[in-house]
């Protein structure tokens, strides 16, 4: 249990310490790195959460007793943060930004309560914005007594390798490549880190003995639209696999035929309307596959459910439905549809707050709640899924959060496991386009307090679950778009380049048992599935299966490309059972 007066009175101690020396210090010279630290996200704090200020102190003062260090004493203002968060930003102007905020670096993080104890991630993001998207710092109290220890730790760990001003060895060993600079060259190692030996294909890199390899890649021709979302079935039941591809505004299908993708039709909505996400199931049990598409007509909630005939071409069954929609299967149920409200307001990210089982009614004319599914907190509709990691027969949750790391939950909704890596990256969001609500005056804070107060809430890629070598725990794939900007910014995203990895649970953490070669650009979506037909054969004669990429391969600047054209990829795969 802990206790708190007792924890808060040491810690003003260590305060009023901090503070004299800092005084002392700084009336004996001048300080040359100057940092903000931001406030800490402590959605999944748990019963630390009252810590969420006091650890932010402790940090502050901490690094502001160390030589060479001035903590910048800042509290942002609405314009400040306005700005901080803008959508579309320059290498210059964050430089400007970091200059009128009088700091060189920005200190942000976030409290996790794990079943082991408190685990407080930090992120040093600095001057040069595209490559700082690293700096990751991580310390785990595994009681109350070792709070202020772990934080000591991180400070000193901050100080030597991301800001380079303390004579002292840093806590973990820094993993420098010769010739690196900047914020890459003081990226923490992330421990569930496995070296991958071997490679198979030339397209998949995986750990002895996984039984995986890669027995080709074909690549579609560009296609006219940027995708958002993709997702395969046999979509009618006549034994071919088709793809349902959709961009912001439009959904379309396409055919595989081992040579090339042919596209086989296409529904278009209107322009105000946007698409964040399309899955397939079979629902209703009439033996095909419906389409289920979630998105916005403008600032309302606006899905649809879709037919395919090879005759008619997509046939809307049901539209404008007024919760995002998501087909799941939830242990001891099975198929269910899954649902969350939106709403209309931009401070609140346009999304509600429960996520409820949905029933479709005969003939799929409407959709009507049926109760709450128990989740953890601050999960929303497309961060989660159910899987058995370790083969027992019981499920947990594995989820993104909004920092992009992988989080899983026992079957008690009690935080096991967070990743030091990032995954889930993405520039999908719920609510309309940023550029439907924000201009520049509104980003200043002159027009809609409420458009310029947006508060996004970002879509992770998908996260699916698959038993590679047939050991009876499921293996969860995901994608790793590498963030090119900080993390303080939370309402800004750029990646560059990607890969599509298998991570495996290893008792205590998720552990990456094999990957894609990178992908240039973005990975926007992905699927797999098992026992496709391929007219590559396998090299050892077992089940083939195939991974299908959805690819953005320019990159970006400032949210948007020269050229609107994305790429399907479809990895065929050589599955080995375990010995």
């Amino acid at each position: 249990m802990i206790d708190k007066n007792k924890f808060l009175a040491a810690l003003f101690t260590v305060f009023l310490i901090t503070i004299g020396i800092t005084c002392n210090i700084q009336a004996a010279q001048a300080k040359d790195v100057r940092i903000i630290v931001l406030s800490l996200n402590g959605d999944s704090s748990g019963d630390f959460s009252y810590l969420t200020d006091s650890i932010r102190t402790m940090l502050s003062t901490r690094l502001a007793v160390k030589e060479g260090i001035e903590v910048v004493d800042k509290v942002l203002t609405a314009d400040e943060i306005i700005l901080l968060n803008k959508d579309d930003m320059e290498d210059g102007e964050y430089l400007q930004v970091l200059h009128n905020l009088n700091t060189d670096y920005l200190v942000s993080g976030a409290l996790y309560s794990l079943q082991t104890g408190l685990k407080i991630q930090i992120n040093v993001a600095g001057k040069d914005i595209a490559a700082s998207g690293g700096g990751t710092f991580t310390s785990l109290a595994v009681s109350e007594d070792h709070i202020l220890e772990s934080v000591e730790h991180l400070v000193e760990d901050i100080a030597v390798r991301a800001l380079g001003v303390s004579d002292r060895s840093p806590v973990v060993a820094a993993n420098v490549s010769s010739g690196s600079t900047g914020i890459e060259a003081f990226s923490t190692e992330h421990p569930e880190k496995v070296f991958k030996k071997g490679v198979y294909g030339g397209s998949i890199t995986a750990e002895d003995g996984i039984a995986v390899r890669s027995l080709g890649v074909r690549k579609s021709s560009d296609l006219p639209s940027m995708l958002v979302s993709m997702a395969s079935a046999d979509l009618n039941g006549d034994g071919n696999l088709e793809v349902v591809a959709a961009s912001r505004t439009a959904v379309e299908i396409f055919r595989f035929d081992d040579t090339r993708f042919v596209k086989l039709g296409e529904y278009a909505f209107p322009k105000n309307y946007k698409i964040h996400a399309v899955n397939v199931a079979d629902l209703d049990g009439n033996g095909n596959v419906e389409i289920y598409v979630s998105g916005n007509k403008g600032k309302s909630v606006a899905s649809a459910i879709f037919s395919w005939d090879a005759a008619t071409g997509l046939n809307p069954l049901l539209t404008d439905i007024d919760w995002y929609i998501r087909p799941m299967v939830q242990p001891g149920v099975g198929a269910i549809l899954a649902g969350q409200r939106g709403n209309s307001d931009p401070r609140r990210g346009y999304v509600g707050e429960k996520i409820v089982s949905l029933e479709l009614n005969e003939g799929l004319t409407a959709v009507e709640e049926r109760g709450d599914l128990a989740l953890p907190r601050n999960i929303r509709l497309f961060d989660f899924i159910w899987a058995d990691l370790d083969g027992n027969g019981s499920s947990e949750i594995v989820a993104i959060d909004s920092r992009e790391k992988l989080l899983v939950y026992d079957s008690s909704n009690s935080l096991m496991y967070v990743s030091e890596r990032n995954y889930g990256g993405s520039r999908n969001f719920f609510g309309p386009a940023q550029s439907a609500t924000t201009s520049m005056r509104d980003m200043a804070g002159k027009e809609d307090s409420a458009k310029a107060e947006r508060q996004m809430h970002y879509i992770p890629t998908r996260l699916l679950t698959a038993d590679l070598n047939g050991d009876g725990k499921q293996e969860i794939i995901v994608a790793n778009n590498e963030r090119t900007t900080p993390m303080a910014m939370v309402n800004f995203r750029e990646y560059d380049g990607g890969k599509v990895v298998g991570l495996s649970w290893n008792e205590t953490e998720m552990v990456e048992v094999w990957q894609t070669n990178k992908i240039e650009g973005y990975i926007a979506d992905y699927n797999f599935l098992d026992s496709v037909h391929s007219s590559s054969r396998s090299l050892s004669g077992d089940s083939v299966s195939a991974l299908y990429i959805s690819q953005i391969p320019d990159k970006h600047l400032l949210g948007l490309s020269m050229r609107s054209k994305s790429k399907l990829l479809r990895y065929v795969l050589d599955l080995v059972e375990q010995e």
